[in-house]
């Protein structure tokens, strides 16, 4: 394994682990599917956004030919991919935070 995949799947093992201890010792509730799949691909695209990211703003030699000019929008597409990224994840923590806090409350 080289180090974007290493680092992809410690990320998406952090994320995982968290989402099924909010979901099982929290609500005590089943995960979603769609839930842990969304997570396993935010995490892939956190880390390759940031990778990217820093070969367009740091290995510029990299860039030749008809990439030379290319820099910005892989720059912001960088950008745009690490947003949605950890826009999703915070939702999905967000959701099931405010669950049990809501719960909190009505205790």
């Amino acid at each position: 394994m080289n180090d974007i995949t290493t680092i992809a799947v410690v990320v998406c093992a952090i994320l995982l682990v968290g989402y099924f201890a909010c979901i099982l010792v929290g609500e005590k509730s089943k995960p979603d599917l769609m839930e842990a799949i969304s997570l396993i691909l935010t995490s892939s695209g956190m880390v390759s956004a940031i990778k990217l990211g820093y070969i367009a703003i740091f290995q510029t030699n990299l860039f030749v030919g008809p990439l030379e000019d290319q820099r910005i929008p892989i720059i912001v597409g960088a950008f745009a991919i690490m947003w949605v990224s950890v826009n999703f994840t915070w939702k999905i923590f967000s959701n099931h935070l405010n669950y049990h806090l809501s719960i909190a409350e009505k205790a």
